[in-house]
């Protein structure tokens, strides 16, 4: 596979097309295309070259890129819509639940931007109709009042990860006791959400007194599952290729205390979202180094420039031949 062949699966997968986008605002507005900082058609291909660039195995890496998930503004929210088609459905009482509907969406812990933030903007956008932003919570504590009149509670996010977040705050939720739930409706809605999580918090929900009932519009699976990107035969070697990789971006081991290495918790994922990318995807699609160009560099990063990349794989590379130069001439 070539990187050509690569980007049409990626856009295939996704339904999109790279030549729709621009990390340019001037020439979105003169081309008619989208803005988008990830995949805009005057970066996304260099951009590949060069994060393919730090790997020896670049058939490995580049098999990774036609599974990963890319979500653009437009699509996010349409991804939003279907979320309040699939409430009314499970509701049965058509479009007048969503007036009285309140979605509460998880804060952001390190006080960045988060789901809950990009949700809060563009969920009532196309549904001025039925959803105000007094409908969209933040603060529970603040808002017991308007939430116990609700006929339906939504937690919502893009993603699950871990399920940590998603199951400590809805824990917290049920744990007050002046929030009047019977009669209610109560649903966690994610986009997305590894299969095995869902399940789990399927589990652990199930036993609570209310009932609450998980949407997930995408499962995801880990992307070193067996048979899914690489083959039985491929697994064992490409597997250990990826996790060097993984640890030596992340500084720190598989499985270590607040290692990335693999995703946070070793979520395994594949996905950005045109605002972002969650912590739980493999970290050297977002974290850089002086030596990773990451393609969907995390918003808490700066993205480096190119040519600081390859200036910084220069002084490696001319380092490691003179440690080399060093070495042979002590054993002579």
């Amino acid at each position: 596979m070539n990187i050509d062949e690569a980007i049409q699966l990626f856009e295939q997968n996704n339904a999109i097309s790279i030549k729709d986008f621009n990390s340019n605002r001037l020439q979105c507005l003169k081309n008619k295309q989208f803005l988008d900082q990830y995949i805009g058609e005057d970066i996304f291909e260099k951009n590949i070259e060069c994060w393919l660039d730090n790997f020896k195995e670049k058939d490995v890496f580049l098999k990774l890129l036609p599974n990963y998930i890319y979500v653009p503004e437009m699509i996010y929210g349409i991804q939003l819509d279907a979320i309040l088609s699939r409430i009314e459905e499970k509701c049965n009482m058509g479009h007048k639940i969503l007036e009285e509907t309140y979605f509460i969406t998880f804060p952001s812990k390190r006080g960045i931007k988060s789901g809950g933030d990009i949700i809060r903007a563009l969920l009532p956008i196309g549904n001025l109709d039925c959803v105000k932003k007094e409908q969209l919570i933040v603060e529970v504590e603040k808002n017991k009042d308007s939430i116990s009149k609700a006929k339906c509670i939504v937690f919502i996010d893009d993603v699950i990860g871990s399920g940590k977040t998603a199951k400590e705050n809805i824990c917290n939720f049920f744990k007050m006791n002046d929030i009047d739930l019977n009669g209610k409706k109560l649903f966690l809605v994610a986009m997305y959400a590894e299969e095995t999580v869902k399940r789990e918090l399927e589990k652990e929900f199930n036993g609570f007194e209310h009932e609450l009932e998980v949407i997930v519009l995408y499962e995801c699976k880990k992307c070193l599952s067996e048979n899914y990107i690489f083959s039985k035969a491929e697994m064992e070697v490409s597997k250990s290729i990826i996790i060097r990789a993984e640890e030596e971006v992340a500084g720190k081991k598989v499985g270590e205390k607040k290692s990335y290495a693999l995703g946070f918790e070793n979520s395994q994922l594949l996905l950005s979202f045109f605002y972002n990318t969650p912590n739980n995807t493999l970290c050297i699609f977002w974290k850089p180094t002086k030596i990773n160009f990451p393609l969907f560099t995390r918003s808490s990063f700066r993205r480096p420039s190119i040519e600081e990349i390859k200036l910084n794989r220069a002084i490696k590379r001319k380092n490691a031949y003179e440690m080399a130069k060093i070495d042979r001439t002590e054993r002579q």
